[in-house]
């Protein structure tokens, strides 16, 4: 290979980099929809508990939606399956214990399900901050 093709390849190589860098934030708005969904659907089982069946069909809708966002995405941040396996383990505990809790021994109690609320919006906010400064500064 010639020098002006070894300049070639790596300006078109840096011109590919600056294009998907940008591309990886995705997850960061996968994140924050996560979250708001998260915390809809805890406040919702919790203090308003006989509208269970239109709550879970709206998380299905909502749910349906963000997995269509994700997978027509044309880049992955960095450590996709970290990310979100780590998100999706903690969020799942804090959803479990809020809600088995909850029920058992905080039933109709604000503060318990807004904290809980609040706190399961924590793990995907945590990844959307974390795909959002890996899209903006790539290794």
């Amino acid at each position: 290979m010639r020098q002006d093709e070894a300049l070639d390849a790596l300006e078109q190589a840096e011109a590919l980099k600056a294009r998907m860098r940008g591309q990886g934030g995705w997850y960061a708005v996968f994140g924050v929809g996560y979250a708001a969904m998260s915390c809809g659907l805890i406040l919702a089982v919790g203090l308003l508990p006989e509208a269970l069946p239109w709550t879970m069909g709206v998380f299905a809708v909502v749910l349906a939606v963000l997995i269509a966002y994700a997978v027509t995405r044309s880049a992955q941040p960095r450590n996709l399956g970290a990310l979100h396996l780590g998100m999706m383990g903690a969020w799942t505990a804090v959803y479990l214990v809020t809600l088995i809790v909850g029920i058992n021994v905080f039933p109709g109690e604000p503060a318990w399900w807004v904290s809980g609320a609040l706190l399961s919006a924590l793990p995907p906010l945590a990844v959307a901050y974390v795909a959002l400064r890996q899209s903006r500064n790539p290794r």
